[in-house]
């Protein structure tokens, strides 16, 4: 599980979409001064801080300082978001920070650079029509159905179409970069709705 804190105001702007910081093995904590990002980092152990340069408390300095200090070396990294000028920029190259963006900043530029530092995979969503084709114990049919979910450990799908377990598919489909994808899987489990 990563854990981040974040300062309440950026927070507020990235929560404003679905992004990776909604998946279960994400833990978000926020903070609206540096004494408590120093507090909650020194209870929960963060992977990744994110905090404003002009946050009350203690100078982002020494918060950075302290972070790294009470880390091991790589444990934390830290992205300062500061504003545009040569006074802030400067004063955010003097700490130990391992990213500094700008604000106004699109939250995609600034989530891309926690994904990075944090280390995690790139997912994409993507709507496909799929295809699926069932072997199963009594007849094979074809027909369509939703993909709720699909990565490597299986794919989730809603229809109206009765599985049982051991059944086998065959699903087909094609990214929007026309990439045909095609699978074979057993059902391992069937939720009635």
């Amino acid at each position: 599980m990563k854990k981040i804190i974040i300062e309440q105001d950026i927070n507020t702007i990235l929560r404003k979409k679905n992004t990776f910081l909604d998946r279960a093995d994400m833990r978000v904590f926020t903070a609206t001064s540096t004494d408590e990002v120093l507090q909650l980092h020194r209870t929960v152990r963060a992977d990744l801080v994110i905090v404003n340069l002009d946050m009350p408390g203690m100078g982002i300095e020494q918060l950075c300082s302290l972070l790294k200090a009470d880390a091991e070396p790589g444990a934390v990294s830290i992205i300062i978001a500061c504003k545009n000028t040569r006074n802030a920029l400067k004063q955010s190259s003097q700490c130990t920070a391992d990213a500094v963006i700008t604000r106004p900043f699109k939250p995609a530029q600034l989530l891309a650079q926690a994904k990075t530092l944090l280390n995690l995979s790139w997912r994409e969503t993507y709507r496909v029509l799929l295809n699926v084709a069932i072997e199963g114990t009594v007849s094979a049919n074809h027909f369509v159905c939703n993909s709720l979910d699909i990565s490597l450990a299986g794919m989730l799908i809603e229809t109206t179409q009765a599985f049982n377990q051991g059944d086998r598919l065959s699903c087909a489909f094609f990214l929007p970069d026309m990439t045909k994808i095609q699978v074979t899987g057993e059902i391992a489990r069937t939720i009635q709705p």
